[in-house]
């Protein structure tokens, strides 16, 4: 019986990893971009926000229609992304309300 999945494309390549968040906050000039909650948040936000749009466009059929089971799949990662960028957000708060987080410094 034949595989249902697509042969992989040329064109489709992995993402390339990414930079430790000390490589994140840090401008061409080797000066640091910002608080060390700027690059942490960014290097958390821009993931989760890619994944939370992949999957509302699984979940909406912009790829087709899913099985019921892949549907519901996708619906309860779509709901644990949501709960994830809660937690980050929630967190990314707290950071910033820490002495010593704020300004550039490392806390």
């Amino acid at each position: 019986m034949p595989s249902a999945r697509r042969p992989r494309s040329a064109a489709v390549s992995r993402p390339p990893r990414q930079a430790p968040v000390e490589d994140v906050r840090a401008t061409a000039d080797g000066h640091a971009a910002g608080p060390p909650e700027e690059g942490l948040g960014h290097a958390l936000r821009t993931p989760l926000t890619a994944l939370h749009g992949a999957l509302g466009l699984l979940g909406a059929g912009v790829v087709g229609d899913l099985p019921p089971d892949a549907h519901r799949l996708v619906s309860i990662a779509l709901s644990n992304c949501s709960a994830l960028e809660a937690v980050v957000e929630a967190h990314l708060e707290e950071l910033a309300q820490v002495p010593g987080c704020a300004g550039g410094r490392v806390c």
